[in-house]
């Protein structure tokens, strides 16, 4: 019958204020303002690992076909 108060995952509660709760409304912030970090700094990391994938990926492309084109544009 206890089953009242879930544990609920960190960001929620952050997220969420709790009047007279175990989190201060201070530590609350703090928290928050960390998750909200922690986020954006994942966001760029993973555009910027896109970026160079797909780059490496159109750079082998590139010379692949100009290689088996056999185009000497560049080495003429």
């Amino acid at each position: 019958m206890g089953k009242s108060h879930h544990r609920r995952p960190a960001f929620l509660i952050a997220g969420t204020p709790q009047p007279g709760k175990f989190m201060s409304k201070k530590l609350m912030e703090k928290n928050c303002q960390f998750i909200k970090q922690n986020k954006t700094t994942e966001h760029f990391n993973s555009i910027f690992s896109y970026f160079l994938l797909y780059f490496f990926l159109y750079l082998v492309l590139f010379f692949f076909l100009f290689y088996s084109n056999n185009c000497n544009i560049f080495f003429s």
